[in-house]
């Protein structure tokens, strides 16, 4: 079984003993573009599994593409799967937390962040984490600039890069408890009991152009005007993080007291009176990368495994896989392939093998799957 089938491209294709050399795509399994798309082998009794081979198929026309990023200082959102790739220079992280206000809306359609949001962190009981990738020097293994668009990024240092202006965003946090912390390479801006971004922010082309940026692993850029804008061989989605501000004055005119122009798309208008900013997220596509091959007895999809909060105590979280057992990790930053042979970490006992591309926005396609092990 699988996440989901386009047209006859079904689950068992995966295991029917014939490979895209032998018989095309007509032999590959296809999902739709799912959220966290997947696929499953009932191996029908329990086994002792040493390893596996994937044979996939990507269209070889979603390639790299060889830009590299423009020259400069600025930031950009860390995602979930670490610092886009680089050449010529190293990324320096930082880190901010911000301590805030958040309560539980009475409205169950209220959220605080969009549900596929991909930010490393984002969010805890009492504050927000923010991290960053940060490029601390002009120099690179390119000279050149931004391309023109409708986007933002973190300002880094005293100018904005060529073809970008200044702005700002203020944030007023909690004032009692106040826990917040900064570390690392940071954006410029104000960090004490409150907190600051500076923005270099554009719009001198439309968002539908499409601009070229490296492709090779996802990243994030701001919002900027109405829509995100389009990247050569990526996927976008727009993501919002909404910050729950410790505000005694919620009036229009002192939200808007605290926007510096320009500065990314920003709902004033959101529970509770804050800000809601607006992400806009760049995913790699039709490439088997960010997956996971994790295998179980039960057979279930959604599991409900124990968890505890930061303070320890503990609690259900229910998802995809929870009680499942990874053989190994194939994460974003490995190379692509078309045949792939892993041995897991150790032997794993179990009935059902799931190859589970996780924190991605993809489809999934298989050509052939060969599981190694002996019946229990």
């Amino acid at each position: 079984m699988q996440s989901s089938t386009v047209e006859f491209r079904s689950a068992n294709l995966a295991v029917d003993g014939k490979t895209f050399a032998q018989s095309g795509e007509d032999t590959c399994t296809h999902t739709k573009f799912d959220a966290e798309p997947w696929w499953r082998v009932d191996l029908e009794q329990r086994h002792l599994i040493y390893g596996i081979e994937i044979e996939t198929h990507w269209d070889d026309q979603v390639k790299k593409t060889s830009v590299q990023w423009p020259s400069g200082q600025y930031g950009l959102p860390e995602p979930g799967t670490g610092c886009p790739s680089s050449n010529g220079f190293s990324w320096q992280k930082g880190h901010r937390y911000e301590s805030l206000v958040y309560k539980i809306p009475y409205d169950s359609k209220v959220t605080d962040w969009s549900p596929n949001i991909k930010l490393r962190g984002p969010l805890t009981f009492d504050g927000l984490h923010h991290n960053f990738c940060i490029k601390d020097n002009e120099s690179g293994n390119t000279t050149s600039d931004w391309p023109q668009g409708s986007y933002c990024i973190y300002q880094y240092g005293s100018m904005c890069p060529k073809g970008f202006k200044s702005g700002a965003i203020k944030m007023i946090d909690k004032r009692e408890n106040n826990e917040n912390t900064a570390s690392g390479a940071l954006p410029k801006g104000l960090y004490n009991e409150n907190t600051q971004f500076f923005f270099c922010c554009r719009q001198d082309s439309s968002a539908h152009v499409a601009i070229s940026l490296p492709n090779d692993r996802p990243f994030y850029l701001f919002r900027y005007g109405e829509e995100c804008q389009n990247v050569k061989g990526m996927v976008q989605t727009e993501h919002f993080l909404r910050v729950a501000e410790d505000k005694m004055n919620r009036s229009s005119a002192y939200l808007q007291s605290l926007l510096l122009a320009p500065h990314p798309y920003v709902d004033l208008k959101t529970f509770e009176g804050d800000v809601a900013l607006y992400y806009c997220y760049y995913d790699i596509y039709q490439k088997l990368l960010g997956f996971r091959v994790l295998i179980d007895e039960h057979g279930l999809v959604q599991q409900r495994a124990q968890d505890y909060y930061n303070n320890g105590l503990p609690f259900v979280k229910e998802g995809k896989f929870t009680n499942s057992f990874t053989c190994f990790d194939y994460p974003v930053t490995q190379p692509l392939f078309h045949s792939l042979q892993r041995n897991c970490s150790q032997p794993i006992i179990g009935q059902f093998v799931t190859i589970f591309v996780y924190g991605r926005d993809d489809l999934l396609r298989l050509c052939e799957v060969k599981v190694y092990g002996k019946s229990k």
